[in-house]
């Protein structure tokens, strides 16, 4: 293989690599957003007042 062609190769799975984070990127803003769906459910069902101050917490320690 020449120089030129193991740099192209080393090129194509960097794309794939960065389309792949891209994806797993998007795959967690889903998980989230359907977590705090979730949450929001359980609050309307009159869940107690320390799991939406869990939630709160784990929200802010992500940002």
């Amino acid at each position: 293989i020449t120089r030129a062609a193991e740099h192209g190769n080393e090129q194509e799975q960097m794309v794939r690599l960065t389309e792949k984070i891209a994806q797993m990127e998007r795959q967690f803003e889903t998980l989230l957003e359907s977590m705090e769906t979730m949450t929001k459910n359980v609050i309307k069902m009159n869940a107690k007042p320390e799991l939406m101050e869990a939630y709160e917490t784990f929200k802010r320690d992500l940002d």
